[in-house]
C-alpha cells in the first residue's frame, strides 16, 4: 500500500513480488537528493501554510482525521471508512481544496465533485465547509489541531513533507490487531496450535496465522508428561522456545508492528490491486521429526473470490541449535548439484507436458534456474518460485530420501538414515 503522504499516481504495478522493493540505484539517489535540495531551497522564501499539521474533528457529523503538509497537499480519512483520500490545493491560495479519489484501477484521478473550503486557523481550531456541484455548502468542517504546526517529525523542518507520515495521522488507519488461538492439533507425535492475527490498513484486511509448537521439538514430550524418547537434540524446551520465537515473529501484535518495513512493502501491493483486496498469510508444517522442522509459508492477495498475487516460501530449521537451513548445501559437490537441478527441470517439463501445459509455461520451466527447497515426510522438495496469480505451471518435485542419501554430506546422511530407521553405508554411501 502506498505509504500515507506518498502519491498513488500512475498505473498500478502488476508484479506479484511480495518482497520489499529493491533499493534505488546511486543515480536515482543522487537525483532524489538534488530534487529535495531544490525544493527546500525554493521553499525557504515561502511562508508556511498556517493550515499545516494534523487535525481531528468532523465533516458534518462524521469523525475525520486530516493532515496538511508543506505546499498545501494532504490527506484525510473518515473514522468509519478508514480510507485515506488525497487533498489537493486548488492553487488559489484561499484554502479551496479539491479531493482526489484513487480507485486503484490505474485510471487517472478524477476530482471529487464536493471540494472543501478551509479558512485560516484560529489558534488550534480550523473550520470550513464542503461544497456541492453548485458551490452550495453541503457540510460543515470543524477541526482541532493535534500536531505542532512547525515540526512534522522530530528534527525535521517545516519545509519537509511528513505530516502524513506521523503516528498522529496514520494510527487511526490501522485497526488494532485482534489475536485468536486455535485448539491443539497433532502432527504425528507432536502437538501444535495456530495463532492468528486479524487487522487492516484502511479497507485492506490482513489475516496472518502461524503454528505455535506445544511439545518439546525433538522428544515429542507433551508439556504435562515425562516420557521422552531418545533425542539427538539439546535442551528440548529451549529449542521449542527458540523456534516459536521465530515462527511467531511474523504476527504483528501492536499497531507499531504493522508499520515496520516488511508490512509496509506488502501493503503497498494491496494498494496496487485496489480497494477490497485482502492479504492472507499462513504457514503449514510439512515435516517435524527429531532432526528438523520444515514449514511452507503462503501469502495471497485476494479480492472477492479471485487470487491476485501469490507467494510460497519453504523454511527448514535444524532442531539442534535452531539454525535455518539451506538444503542445497547438503549436496556438497557442485557437479552433482548441477545434475540434480537439471533432473528437476526435466521432470517438471515432462510432468507439465503430460498435463497439457501451455507453451509459455513450458518455456518458463525450461528457463527456470531457481528452486526453493524444503522437507516433506517422503523426501527433499524442490519447488519453483513462480508467483503469478493465475499461474498453473509451478512445479514441486520430491526426491525420496533413499535416493538422496548417497548425494548428501556425511552429517546429513547420518540424520537421514536415522530417520529412515537405517544406518549409513560407509562403503558405498547411502543407507543400508
Amino acid at each position: 500500500m502506498t505509504h500515507p503522504g506518498q502519491s498513488h499516481q500512475g498505473s498500478p504495478r502488476r508484479s506479484a513480488d511480495l518482497s520489499a522493493p529493491h533499493p534505488p540505484s546511486w543515480p536515482a539517489l543522487a537525483l532524489g537528493l538534488l530534487l529535495t535540495l531544490g525544493a527546500a531551497s525554493a521553499a525557504k522564501d515561502t511562508p508556511p501554510d498556517p493550515r499545516m499539521g494534523v487535525w481531528a474533528g468532523a465533516l458534518g457529523d462524521v469523525p475525520i482525521t486530516v493532515c496538511i503538509e508543506a505546499q498545501g497537499h494532504g490527506r484525510y480519512y473518515t473514522h468509519r471508512d478508514r480510507l485515506s483520500i488525497d487533498l489537493s490545493p486548488s492553487g488559489t491560495g484561499d484554502g479551496y481544496y479539491k479531493l482526489a479519489d484513487d480507485t486503484g484501477t490505474g485510471e487517472p484521478w478524477t476530482s471529487v465533485t464536493d471540494p472543501w473550503v478551509l479558512g485560516d486557523p484560529g489558534g488550534d481550531i480550523l473550520t470550513g465547509e464542503r461544497r456541492g456541484p453548485d458551490n452550495a455548502p453541503t457540510g460543515d468542517i470543524h477541526l482541532r489541531r493535534l500536531s505542532s504546526p512547525s515540526t512534522p517529525q522530530t528534527g525535521r523542518r517545516w519545509t519537509d513533507l511528513g505530516f502524513c507520515d506521523t503516528d498522529l495521522f496514520t494510527a487511526g488507519l490501522y485497526q488494532p490487531p485482534r489475536e485468536s488461538v486455535s485448539e491443539a492439533f497433532r502432527f504425528n507425535d507432536h502437538r501444535y496450535r495456530v495463532r492468528r492475527v486479524i487487522s487492516a490498513y484502511g479497507t485492506h484486511p490482513l489475516r496472518i496465522s502461524r503454528p505455535e509448537l506445544l511439545d518439546d521439538v525433538a522428544t515429542a514430550t507433551h508439556r504435562n508428561r515425562t516420557t521422552p524418547r531418545p533425542s539427538p537434540c539439546c535442551d528440548d524446551a529451549a529449542a521449542t522456545a527458540r523456534l516459536n520465537a521465530v515462527l511467531l515473529a511474523a504476527l504483528p501484535t501492536t499497531v507499531a508492528a504493522l508499520r515496520d518495513d516488511l508490512w509496509t512493502a506488502r501493503l503497498r501491493l494491496l494498494d496496487d490491486w485496489g480497494e477490497g483486496s485482502a492479504l492472507e498469510e499462513w504457514a503449514e508444517i510439512r515435516l517435524w521429526n527429531r532432526h528438523w522442522l520444515s514449514i511452507v509459508e503462503h501469502s495471497e492477495v485476494r479480492r472477492g473470490g479471485e487470487t491476485l498475487a501469490r507467494r510460497v516460501a519453504y523454511r527448514t530449521w535444524a532442531l539442534a541449535g535452531g539454525a535455518l537451513l539451506d538444503l542445497r548445501d547438503w549436496v556438497e559437490d557442485p557437479e552433482q548439484m548441477a545434475a540434480l537441478l537439471h533432473s528437476m527441470r526435466v521432470r517438471a517439463l515432462h510432468r507439465a507436458a503430460a498435463a497439457g501445459a501451455r507453451d509459455d509455461c513450458l518455456r518458463r520451466l525450461e528457463a527456470n534456474d531457481y528452486w526453493q527447497t524444503g522437507l516433506a515426510p517422503d523426501g527433499l522438495v524442490f519447488a519453483t518460485a513462480f508467483t503469478e496469480p493465475t499461474d498453473d505451471c509451478g512445479a514441486e518435485i520430491v526426491i525420496p530420501y533413499l535416493d538422496l542419501a548417497h548425494l548428501v554430506s556425511e552429517d546429513a546422511r547420518e540424520a537421514l538414515c536415522t530417520e529412515l530407521g537405517r544406518v549409513p553405508d560407509t562403503t558405498a554411501g547411502g543407507c543400508r
